[in-house]
């Protein structure tokens, strides 16, 4: 899975607001240093000031409520609502908070509201923490992922040549010749029993050496 996470929330926001028909949606993040909801993707009413980036602090609103408690938080009437929030050119009625929990630790919000009192029910409660806990899965997935790719370039980096990998004391001798032969014009003999990759040898010595360029020729 290759999605940049931006591109995959606008296109949950849109499929969740275009899906259920909600008056509004948007997902905020966290922005621990700045103490901070980030508004990151959304769909629906929001105009003018309110947009990508919009900051909104995590103290405040039914926003706020949700990420410092990491429990959701539904209003069917936000006018009976002590800590909603109201956002200049929004005609919200009602409001449901989720939060998008991953490995226990509230990072973000699904915010999901309407412009008509008393329009959610258990059923969209259910539906958008399913929804919630499918944007924690893909946005653990893919940290696990970007970590992967960092680990496979450290080895790659540090303890391979070509198609050899390796990182015990033997190995680091091996890449060590390796290096100091690939240097110089001297014929170079390669031993060992079949099966030990004398050829990735040659093949990596070639790799390193000022004839990298030229074809690589096996006989």
């Amino acid at each position: 899975w290759r999605m940049d996470l931006p591109d995959f929330f606008d296109m949950a926001v849109v499929s969740i607001r275009e899906s259920l028909d909600y008056y509004n949606v948007s997902l905020f993040t966290i922005d621990e240093p700045s103490h901070n909801l980030v508004l990151t993707a959304h769909a629906g009413a929001y105009r003018g000031r309110v947009s990508k980036g919009y900051r909104q602090s995590i103290d405040r609103g039914m926003l706020g409520w949700v990420a410092r408690n990491g429990r959701m938080l539904l209003a069917n009437d936000v006018s009976r609502e002590p800590t909603y929030l109201a956002v200049e050119g929004l005609a919200t009625k009602s409001e449901i908070c989720i939060p998008v929990l991953i490995e226990g630790r509230t990072e973000g919000v699904l915010n999901v509201e309407s412009d008509a009192v008393g329009a959610f029910d258990q059923g969209d409660v259910v539906a958008l923490e399913a929804l919630a806990q499918q944007i924690a899965d893909v946005i653990q997935m893919r940290r696990k992922s970007q970590a992967f790719d960092l680990l496979k370039a450290e080895i790659e980096d540090r303890y391979s040549f070509g198609k050899l990998l390796g990182r015990s004391e033997a190995m680091r001798k091996v890449f060590d010749l390796i290096k100091a032969v690939a240097r110089s014009d001297i014929i170079v003999l390669i031993q060992g029993e079949t099966g030990t990759g004398k050829e990735l040898v040659a093949r990596a010595i070639h790799a390193e050496s000022r004839r990298k360029d030229r074809p690589f020729i096996s006989v």
